[in-house]
């Protein structure tokens, strides 16, 4: 199968999609976005059985991301969210080893919980 790199002709930013420590990219915040619709039942696998009934009636059976960091980034906004306060230690962890801040953490608190 041939690549074709279509960058050169189209506007698309080739910046990497780095992070300062503090803030997020705009694909983070679009994750964070998409995360609020996410049950918490969401940070698990689905069963054969979820996927069976996922691919029958059309439901959005894993909505896990490819890319690990980002991953974790759904899931920590998942938890916030559903959590709040109670948020166990280890999830923090699991975040900030993705590669995350404990700014970037306390940002997307603030932005799922307003706090």
């Amino acid at each position: 199968m041939a690549y074709r790199n279509f960058s050169d002709t189209l506007d698309i930013d080739t910046a990497p999609s780095v992070s300062l420590s503090g803030s997020l990219t705009s694909i983070e915040w679009l994750i964070v976005a998409l995360a609020q619709r996410d049950p918490l039942s969401s940070i698990e696998k689905p069963g054969r059985i979820a996927m069976m009934l996922g691919a029958l009636f059309g439901d959005r059976p894993n909505p896990q991301l490819a890319d690990p960091r980002l991953e974790a980034l759904r899931r920590f906004a998942v938890l916030v969210r559903n959590l709040r306060d109670h948020l166990p230690g280890e999830e923090t962890a699991r975040f900030l080893a993705a590669g995350f801040s404990r700014a970037q953490a306390r940002l997307v608190r603030h932005a799922v919980n307003g706090r």
